[in-house]
């Protein structure tokens, strides 16, 4: 799916932390927005398996293109999976800043928790241009995750 040369495409996606102090939507919540999209999808996750990419797919009747490294132990080789891909969906995790460091169109989704990495209120910041955060703000993770691809196909097309 993304190429390591040539004009970036498809999404990346990452939606899994092993930190039990986030918030995250259920998978089923991700799979029913996924279901939606055209664009091809490209895992930015670490620990796939322990993520349920296969149940992922099975959800959402999409194939997601499997990393082909540990991001952990290759930092350069993902930074050009991110640099692949046309833009980012994800939660705050490594992959956010990444894209956020690499100029790429990303889109955050963040739980009601305070949050050190990034700006107590707002959809934008200073560090990062191209990325924008959508809150959840009590909102059902359906109702976040239709408003981030909404936003982030805005800021790729704005990017073109």
């Amino acid at each position: 799916m993304a190429e390591t040369s040539g004009e970036p495409s498809g999404v990346g996606i990452a939606w899994h932390s092993i930190n039990q102090r986030k918030h995250l939507p259920e998978l089923d919540d991700w799979a029913a927005r996924l279901a939606g999209m055209t664009d091809a999808l490209q895992s930015l996750q670490y620990d796939e398996a322990e993520a349920e990419i296969d149940r992922l797919e099975t959800l959402s009747g999409k194939r997601i293109a499997r990393s082909p490294l540990d991001q952990k132990l290759d930092v350069d080789g993902f930074a050009s999976m991110v640099a692949a891909v046309k833009g980012v969906l994800t939660i705050s995790n490594t992959t956010a800043h990444m894209a956020g460091a690499l100029g790429k169109s990303c889109v955050v989704i963040l739980d009601d928790l305070d949050h050190l990495s990034w700006p107590v209120s707002g959809d934008r910041t200073p560090f990062y241009p191209t990325l924008r955060l959508v809150r959840r703000n009590q909102r059902p993770w359906n109702a976040v995750l239709d408003e981030a691809v909404v936003v982030l196909r805005t800021l790729i097309e704005h990017a073109e």
